[in-house]
């Protein structure tokens, strides 16, 4: 169980937390932005935030004493942190406590991000550059090549966030006491970001649990009950037999924040995967039928439950309604010749049935998902789908120093999966396990869950969805001439003779052989017609994979796992008779190890790999124009975010009337018709004459950046020349107001 509760956060002063990237020649450090372009706080830096202040909590009601109750509390809430004991000596044998408190990033509220859409200028008008020096100690003087500017949010932001707590009954004893540790701790964040010790980041932060009851609570139980050890909870086991047909129930997935499912580490930089795998998603699923007493352990073993990878879902070529599937391994066979590398439409080439016979340079494709084969008249073509991803540098700051550093974790970058990106996975099963959680609703296993790494925070959150129920099988078409293609929809995990780990295509063969009831073979290069000659294609394309886990719980790394690729693809060579009926259950149930976790799946006679030449094309876009953006803050919203807003909007439209000042006076002849600046260099002298002075041009402009009202500027600038209306190279009031919609978020 677990609910949803909101964080309100002020900021009252500019504040800046960086995204480690800079801007060549213009900003140093920029600010952290969303996939929206506006500014926001990383779940990461709140919850480190967060946590430290309950830390201070804890240690004025308990002194520095770890063992006692409001230190466990403050682990239990928020974990505790093996890898930062491991490196300080201070190691555990009990079992490490995972954090029921998840976090989501703060963000700009949903009224003003809504007014702010497709508004670039209003977006600019959130941050400004600040200049910086470095101060030699010595001298007291500014150091040398040390100016810098940074982006800076303006203050008066607002921003929302929302927490969960896992597995916590509200109004229980435990609920009480945790939240009341964090309003706490909330009312002691005072700063957060880069430069608050040096005034930027001041904030004010707020849950929804009022801090006078929390006060109230804690005086109460000053010292509390230690907090429950986690334990699972036994559900009365429902029997289940596994009898019937194969049901195949699509669901889709959508990523609502960044995916980081990890792939392997290289240097500090952790990178991902472009796909879901099983593992994920059976355990969602495994748990969620647990909590109404449906047990699937049996049927997992007894091989009649399979979850297959959630791929990313692919635009169907040639579908008037753009239907989506899930998207396939791009087959290995494929390749592309390098001069069409930045084309939208590339003639690619099967090596399995075609040979490069111009002398080309062809490169292989290794990753992306392609559509189903379409087949009109003028090509047969397929969509190439290329998962987007994006890269965020973090840090760990030790305490001490409050800097980061090695010994703590330094700095790393997450590769991670852009949120936004649709996935579809199959959830295979028997007819009567279909039965039984139609009994219990198949929309039980909608909603959202919490997948991979650093997913309590800024990472891991998804949408699923049960789209459809299916019974039909894919059909298998035989190949008269005793040949099977076999394309590898997945990693592949099977064992020799030896029970060894083994990637051996002759090991595959005979493994693959067995559950057909027939003899495999590669197929030879060597042609078989008479004229005996060489053929230039390939017999099978295929690569290994080795597949790194790591055991949450205890922070240990798992046994690797080794095997055959997906998108490996090979021709064999079939002695015997195959059955179309068994080559279709073989593409239900997969083949190897760990099937069920959508290990093994394979496809037999793809048309795909029956085509010589294909043409591959990227995604349509969305060719729709960007409609303008009309929604306004009213003043019955919160007044805070109508004043901000207000903010926005005073300061968008100063830099809008800059550079309209620009443009007046870009040429000679408007400086002197507007304020008769005439600038003269006498001849044979190096001194400029300006009418009016510089001096006089400067106090100008300082006594108008300090009026206050429209009406004072008359006073200071002839009237005549600032309400002129006919000539087009000024701003007039109609001019203004047809361009207002640029630059209004407020009534």
């Amino acid at each position: 169980m677990s609910n949803q509760y909101s964080i309100n956060i002020e900021m009252l002063s500019d504040w800046h937390i960086g995204s480690g990237t800079g801007r060549s020649g213009s900003i140093d450090r920029l600010v952290k932005r969303d996939r929206e372009n506006l500014p926001f706080i990383p779940a990461k830096t709140l919850t480190g935030i967060w946590r430290d202040a309950c830390e201070q909590v804890a240690l004025g009601l308990d002194g520095d004493n770890p063992n006692k109750p409001w230190h466990k509390w403050v682990q239990y809430i928020f974990g505790n942190q093996p890898a930062l004991e491991f490196r300080t000596g201070k190691t555990s044998e009990e079992q490490p406590q995972p954090a029921i408190l998840s976090v989501r990033p703060a963000q700009i509220p949903p009224a003003l991000k809504n007014a702010l859409r497709n508004k670039p200028l209003l977006q600019e008008a959130l941050t400004f550059i600040k200049p910086g020096i470095a101060i030699d100690p010595d001298s007291g003087c500014a150091k040398s090549d040390c100016l810098r500017f940074e982006e800076m949010v303006r203050l008066g932001t607002q921003l929302v966030a929302t927490y969960t707590l896992e597995g916590l009954e509200s109004g229980s004893y435990e609920y009480k006491t945790v939240q009341s540790l964090l309003a706490a701790g909330v009312a002691m964040i005072e700063r957060l970001g880069a430069k608050r010790r040096r005034g930027a980041g001041k904030c004010r932060v707020a849950i929804s649990y009022q801090l006078e009851d929390a006060i109230a609570w804690i005086e109460k139980n000053l010292t509390p009950e230690l907090p429950p050890a986690s334990k699972k909870t036994e559900q009365e086991k429902q029997a289940l037999e596994c009898t019937g047909t194969w049901c195949r129930v699509e669901l889709s997935l959508e990523a609502k924040s960044p995916l980081l499912i990890h792939s392997k580490t290289v240097g500090n930089l952790v990178k991902t995967l472009d796909y879901i795998p099983g593992t994920f998603l059976l355990s969602m699923f495994s748990n969620k039928l647990r909590k109404v007493g449906i047990d699937i352990g049996e049927v997992i073993a007894q091989g009649k439950l399979i979850l297959t990878n959630a791929t990313p879902e692919v635009e169907q070529n040639g579908s008037n309604k753009k239907e989506r599937k899930a998207g396939k391994p791009i087959p290995l066979s494929l390749f592309y010749k390098k001069s069409d590398k930045e084309r939208e439409t590339k003639i690619i080439e099967n090596r399995l049935r075609n040979s490069a016979e111009d002398g080309s340079q062809f490169k292989g494709y290794r990753s992306g998902y392609i559509s189903d084969l379409t087949t009109s008249d003028e090509a047969v073509s397929v969509v190439l789908k290329i998962v987007t991803k994006s890269v965020e540098t973090h840090n760990t700051v030790n305490d001490e120093i409050q800097r980061p550093n090695e010994d703590v974790g330094g700095v790393y970058s997450y590769e991670a999966i852009a949120p936004g990106t649709r996935f579809r996975a199959e959830l295979r099963l028997c007819q009567s396990l279909v039965d039984v959680i139609q009994d219990s609703n198949w929309q039980l296993l909608a909603g959202d869950y919490h997948i991979g790494r650093t997913k309590k925070d800024d990472y891991g959150l998804i949408s699923l969805k049960v789209e459809s129920e299916s019974y039909n099988a894919d059909t298998v078409t035989i190949d008269p001439e005793k040949e099977l293609t076999v394309w590898l929809l997945s990693d592949v995990l099977i064992r020799d003779k030896r029970l060894r780990p083994t990637t051996n295509l002759c090991d595959f063969a005979e493994v693959l052989g067995n559950k057909l009831g027939v003899n495999l073979r590669i197929k030879s290069a060597e042609s078989e017609s008479t004229e005996s000659k060489r053929d230039e294609t390939m017999s099978f394309l295929a690569r290994q994979n080795r597949i790194d886990s790591w055991q949450t719980r205890w922070g240990l790394p798992r046994p690797s796992l080794v095997g055959l690729s997906a998108g490996s693809c090979m021709i064999f060579k079939v002695d015997g008779n195959l059955d179309p009926t068994n080559l279709s259950d073989l593409q239900i149930s997969g083949i190897g190890e760990r099937r069920a976790e959508g290990y093994g799946q394979i496809c037999f006679n793809a048309p795909i790999l029956n085509e010589p030449i294909l043409h591959i094309s990227k995604p349509r876009k969305n060719d729709a124009n960007v409609q303008k953006n009309t929604v306004l803050i009213e003043p019955k919203e919160d007044g805070k975010i109508f004043d901000y807003a207000r903010l926005i909007e005073r300061e968008a439209w100063r830099v809008a009337i800059r550079k309209a000042a620009l443009l007046l006076s870009d040429t000679r002849e408007s400086r002197q018709e507007i304020i008769g600046l005439e600038i003269q260099r006498k001849q044979g002298k190096q001194k400029i004459d300006s009418k009016p002075s510089t001096s006089q041009l400067g106090n100008l402009h300082s006594a108008l950046e300090q009026l206050q009202k429209g009406m004072e500027t008359y006073r200071v600038i002839d009237g005549e020349s600032c309400t002129r209306r006919n000539d087009s190279r000024y701003f007039t009031v109609s001019q203004f107001s047809e361009s207002a919609n640029s630059f209004s978020i407020a009534w």
